[in-house]
């Protein structure tokens, strides 16, 4: 999936890219993948894990990839994989977010890499 995400001003190409092994860990429980990906935080988040020290926006390529590599249910059912296996580039962000839509404890992990 392909989303169009306005940065400062600059409209960018974001590649969600969801590994085998974590679609097969969604499917396990009974995730499903689009509800996951169409989430109304993702913008915000992205924004956020680009910004700079001094609180600006890295924005500075068309396209990137963001790769969904981590997610945490319980202690006893998460997954983790190496982003970098899904990705070429240079890694320019990355992070998490919990409390999501699916369950009460429930985290995401993601790292962002420009092409």
């Amino acid at each position: 999936m392909i989303k169009n995400i306005e940065l400062d001003g600059k409209i960018v190409k974001i590649e969600y890219v969801i590994p085998d092994e974590i679609k097969k860990f969604l499917e396990k429980n009974n995730l499903d993948e689009n509800q996951l990906l169409k989430d109304y935080k993702w913008e915000q988040c992205i924004y956020n894990d680009l910004l700079d020290e001094n609180h600006k926006v890295k924005n500075s390529f068309e396209k990137a990839k963001l790769v969904i590599n981590y997610i945490y249910i319980t202690k006893d059912n998460q997954i983790r994989i190496p982003p970098e296996n899904f990705a070429k580039g240079k890694s320019i962000g990355g992070g998490n977010w919990g409390k999501g839509t699916f369950f009460e404890e429930f985290s995401i992990g993601y790292s962002i890499f420009t092409e």
